[in-house]
């Protein structure tokens, strides 16, 4: 029993792969800037005609967008700073690793919270050529979702307590 927990223990002490990640991250940031971009440019559109109608509803997409984008970069940051973890390193990889497990999912939950709110918006712009963007944009989202929580689950979960730094007064 206790050579099945040690060997249990150690199936994550190994190094975790992130090339497919790091593949996947440089393809779908090309993306999701490109529909921040494209939003940023309907909303100048907007603006420059001086259709105040509709501005609203394009500065909340380009909200939107430009929350995902940032989340989404936050994501890359995580495992750009795993990855420079030197091989001698272990101790810290594993560390780290957990950090980059829970941060991971929860960067995933909160772009899937942002599609909600973009749903929102959706509706709103639905008659609007900004709107094959936007599905575009949402499927893209969806896929680092997906990204996100497949990467998470290659990283073991923190330690109990990790995740948190005491608090002193």
């Amino acid at each position: 029993m206790l050579l099945v927990l040690a060997l249990a223990g150690t199936a994550f002490a190994a190094r975790v792969d992130t090339r497919a990640f790091n593949a996947a991250f440089a393809t779908q940031s090309a993306r999701m800037y490109d529909h921040l971009l494209k939003a940023q440019d309907y909303y100048a559109s907007l603006a420059k005609e001086g259709n105040d109608s509709r501005i609203k509803d394009a500065l909340a997409l380009r909200a939107s967008l430009s929350a995902c984008w940032e989340l989404f970069l936050n994501a890359g940051d995580m495992v750009y700073v795993y990855n420079q973890i030197g091989s001698n390193c272990l101790d810290d990889a594993t560390r780290i690793g957990g950090l980059v497990h829970q941060g991971l999912g929860v960067i995933a939950g909160k772009l899937e919270k942002e599609l909600e709110w973009m749903g929102l918006t959706e509706k709103n712009v639905g008659d609007q050529p900004i709107s094959v963007e936007l599905t575009q944009a949402r499927k893209d989202i969806l896929a680092a979702v997906a990204l996100f929580r497949q990467t998470a689950a290659q990283f073991a979960p923190p330690a109990t307590g990790e995740t948190r730094q005491p608090v002193t007064k």
